[in-house]
């Protein structure tokens, strides 16, 4: 039996709802559960260079470059690879959203005494200073499709692998986000 034109673009709404209900909810959940990590012994110049190469593709293909600074000095980590390959690819997809054509997202290790920051940077437009505050707030959201849960999920896997994140907005030095880590000592 064909449908109406009205009854296929009505089908097609109720469809297109189901999916999006179906990613909030997914993300619910997500958010809610505890953070259960699988920990291993990460050296982040290897680790990070991989997943700059998964990552690159996506980043090029929207039209925007993905730049990475590494390190020569040994950085390793305990942590979580696919919680760190979210975290990574969460803040990557908000930097290239946040930038115009062939603009530039860079990651950059920064090792510090006895951590190290993963820093992800873009000289975009900054984040206004009455919105920076409330970026982790969950289901604060300043997008049209988002959920306002990705940078609160983030966070929390940060946090569990004894880390802080923070971003940092200006004109003058464009957006950073800063996922510290705790280094493992020899």
């Amino acid at each position: 039996m064909e449908q109406s034109s009205v009854a296929q673009e009505r089908l097609a709404l109720a469809l297109s709802e189901a999916d999006r209900l179906e990613r909030l909810l997914r993300e619910i959940l997500l958010y809610a559960k505890p953070q259960v990590l699988q920990l291993e012994e990460l050296e982040l110049n290897q680790w990070v260079t991989k997943l700059f190469a998964e990552l690159s593709e996506r980043v090029n293909a929207a039209g925007r470059q993905l730049k990475l600074t590494t390190t020569t000095q040994p950085l390793t980590i305990h942590g979580d690879c696919d919680k760190l390959k979210q975290v990574l690819i969460n803040l990557t997809n908000n930097a290239a959203e946040a930038i115009g054509e062939q603009e530039i997202v860079t990651w950059s290790l920064v090792p510090t005494n006895n951590h190290v920051s993963i820093e992800i940077h873009n000289a975009g437009d900054p984040i206004p200073p009455a919105i920076l505050p409330r970026l982790f707030e969950p289901f604060f959201t300043t997008k049209s499709t988002g959920t306002g849960l990705g940078l609160s999920i983030v966070k929390r896997i940060v946090e569990a692998h004894g880390g802080q994140l923070s971003i940092e907005s200006s004109i003058d030095q464009g957006t950073t986000a800063r996922v510290e880590l705790p280094l493992t000592m020899a």
